[in-house]
């Protein structure tokens, strides 16, 4: 199958990073074609589908959503997926295509799998009183496998897992930490897509309701962080490789790509939101509130749900994306701190306008 020819679904590129990486495709200038067609990428190499995907509350949408992913799956020899993590039923949508696909063709196509280092926490340790010192590689898959099946996100990690031992798709799965930053891509630039990541926002959104920034214990826990375009430039690589020479990129067990460059400690990252947010007149005082009893984490991440993360660790190295695809991000923590105060004032505007 020539690279030319290689037919490639999105899914979820409307979103905040499927949104950023199909800026990058139409801005390619191997993509002069679709460039013309902004909502159909990869036109010379494939196709992307528009669309809104199944809600878990509407079970008829979601067996609607199903059938469609489906059958655009068995369409595509490349599915990018960049929607929800935790969406059994659409992963097993997107496998049966598959499935379908390799009965019809022998071939067996490609999912490039957005999931995340949620899927590294330990949720009986969650109070903010602990930095451990547990940090996975994405080439120590002996480790790797050790992850708890009831994980976050390991559900649907593990459907493409054994997928690909079962040798009738090649699973590779691209697990990033907190993302950040603004989107530089045309498709922000115009309203297309989503421009707000998950966590920074959160702790924002939240704190414009509190009047107060909080911390869930003392803040001790790290996360990873990575900047939305570096994470955009390794889906670049990754997608070059599966049309030009798919023979060259690991799947499987050894198709486990972390994304980060660089780390940072809850305390730190709260303290830093609220002197923006009272710099900016936004919120009554720089001074955190703590949540230290299960009770009032719960209290805490009622409004926002992802707040939930800074009382948790999610350590991860992305050794096999530098080692074996050459992937250099240039982000660093200090881009993090930067991206707070632009992040702020959005949030706020926005709120202002609703």
């Amino acid at each position: 199958m020539s690279a030319s020819k290689t037919p490639v679904l999105f899914l979820g590129a409307t979103g905040y990073v499927g949104g950023t990486f199909l800026s990058r495709v139409l801005a390619d200038p191997s993509s002069s074609q679709a460039r013309s067609h902004p909502l159909r990428p990869l036109r010379r190499q494939g196709q992307a589908a528009r669309g809104g995907l199944p809600r878990c509350q509407d079970r008829d949408r979601d067996a609607r959503g199903a059938r469609q992913a489906r059958t655009a799956v068995e369409q595509a020899h490349v599915v990018i997926n960049f929607a929800n993590a935790d969406d059994v039923e659409m992963a097993k949508a997107i496998l049966g295509g598959m499935k379908t696909r390799h009965a019809k063709l022998g071939v067996r196509p490609f999912v490039l799998h957005t999931t995340g280092t949620g899927v590294l926490v330990d949720f009986s340790r969650k109070l903010g009183n602990l930095i451990t010192d547990d940090i996975y590689s994405d080439l120590d898959v002996d480790k790797l496998d050790t992850i708890p099946a009831e994980a976050l996100h390991r559900p649907v990690d593990l459907l493409f897992l054994e997928a690909d031992k079962e040798g009738y798709m090649r699973a590779i799965q691209v697990c990033p930490p907190m993302i950040y930053g603004k989107s530089e891509g045309i498709l922000a630039k115009k309203g297309v897509t989503n421009t707000h990541s998950l966590q920074v926002p959160a702790l924002i959104r939240d704190a414009l309701i509190r009047k107060r920034v909080g911390i869930i214990g003392e803040g001790q826990g790290i996360w990873d962080n990575v900047h939305v375009e570096d994470l955009a430039s390794l889906y670049g690589i990754i997608l070059r490789r599966l049309v030009s020479s798919p023979a060259s990129i690991t799947h499987g067990r050894d198709g486990y790509f972390f994304a980060e460059n660089g780390e940072h400690l809850w305390l730190d990252l709260s303290r830093r939101v609220a002197e923006a947010l009272f710099a900016l007149g936004a919120i009554e005082s720089a001074e955190l509130v703590k949540f230290e009893t299960e009770e009032r984490i719960g209290e805490f991440a009622k409004d926002e749900a992802y707040v939930f993360a800074n009382g948790t660790n999610a350590r991860s190295r992305a050794d096999r994306a530098r080692s074996q695809l050459g992937w250099a991000p240039t982000r660093t923590v200090e881009d993090l701190w930067a991206s707070i105060k632009p992040e702020a004032e959005a949030l706020i505007a926005e709120k202002g306008a609703n």
